[in-house]
């Protein structure tokens, strides 16, 4: 999960009369701080993205295992994997530990790095962290940004997908390898590969 800022864009006019300027005009709030939107997104070895998940604000973890896991992990993989195949690997976010969380994965027979074994700062092994950081600077050329949650939800969609075509098959290559490589020889060796 990520969450996503916004600047809300504020409209402001010059005026040389004040008298005809409407009440709605003038009373017009201002954001002190931009919109978060919060995304979830999964991303497999072979450079599929799943639906994302998109909503202002925080989650509860109850939303997010009937929202992300339910309604979006599980399809996705049965679309793509036998179950038994895959390794679910989320972020450190606590929401993810939750004991309901958990206790649903093994329910659904879904292996998922424990956060004992989840390595916090390993970019190497995570590939998905280059595909957030394409998201965001492909978001951040924007000339305007969404007026709405619905808006965003649109230009997230195309924007992950564009991505996920463009790069995400090359992101995830050798994902197996790589994390062999950390398992055996420690997380700095798939960059002494990369400059061999």
């Amino acid at each position: 999960m990520r969450p996503i800022e916004y600047p809300m864009e504020l409209n402001s006019f010059i005026i040389s009369n004040k008298e005809k300027v409407e009440n709605k005009a003038r009373d017009k709030p201002k954001e002190k701080f931009a919109k978060k939107f919060l995304v979830w997104q999964a991303i497999d070895e072979y450079g599929n993205v799943s639906e994302p998940y998109i909503k202002v604000g925080s989650m509860k973890a109850e939303e997010y295992k009937t929202e992300c896991l339910e309604n979006r992990l599980i399809p996705f993989i049965d679309r793509h994997h036998k179950r038994e195949d895959v390794l679910f690997w989320p972020d450190l976010a606590t929401i993810h530990y939750q004991k309901d969380v958990q206790q649903w994965l093994q329910s659904e027979n879904l292996n998922f790095v424990s956060k004992t074994d989840n390595p916090p700062n390993v970019p190497q092994a995570r590939p998905i962290e280059k595909f957030w950081a394409l998201c965001k600077s492909e978001y951040g050329k924007r000339s305007k940004t969404p007026k709405n949650l619905n808006g965003f939800k649109k230009v997230w969609r195309n924007l992950s997908k564009k991505i996920a075509d463009n790069s995400a098959k090359a992101l995830m290559s050798g994902i197996r390898k790589k994390l062999r490589l950390i398992g055996d020889k420690g997380v700095y060796e798939p960059l002494k590969a990369q400059n061999r």
